[in-house]
């Protein structure tokens, strides 16, 4: 069976579109590129703000997690992965990249 090949199906419109017309599939964001030093920038300079702030961390699927001081927080050394501790000790492992917001409260007790 050597030198047999399978005749090729014809490529759709919509595939031509997404390959550029040369075969190779190429997923671009919708939003445009994606800056991750600057998440982590801006993580951290919100984490390090002084006086401290406390702030809710939002993720992009609805979940909400408050930071009520700097300690509560560690930070892997990439900067991608955070572990936000609670006050009951329970914690939560997050993915920076999958932050869509930092909500940094005025300060004032409520």
């Amino acid at each position: 069976m050597l030198g047999h090949q399978v005749p090729k199906k014809p490529r759709s419109a919509s595939h031509k579109a997404a390959t550029g017309g040369r075969g190779k599939c190429v997923v671009r964001p919708l939003w445009g590129s994606y800056n991750s030093a600057m998440t982590n920038e801006q993580f951290k300079a919100t984490l390090h703000q002084h006086p401290f702030r406390p702030f809710t961390i939002r993720m992009v699927d609805g979940r909400a997690f408050e930071v009520a001081h700097r300690d509560f927080v560690a930070q892997s050394q990439s900067g991608r992965t955070v572990i936000v501790f609670q006050r009951d000790e329970s914690y939560s492992v997050l993915d920076l990249l999958l932050m869509s917001e930092l909500q940094v409260s005025n300060g004032h007790v409520v």
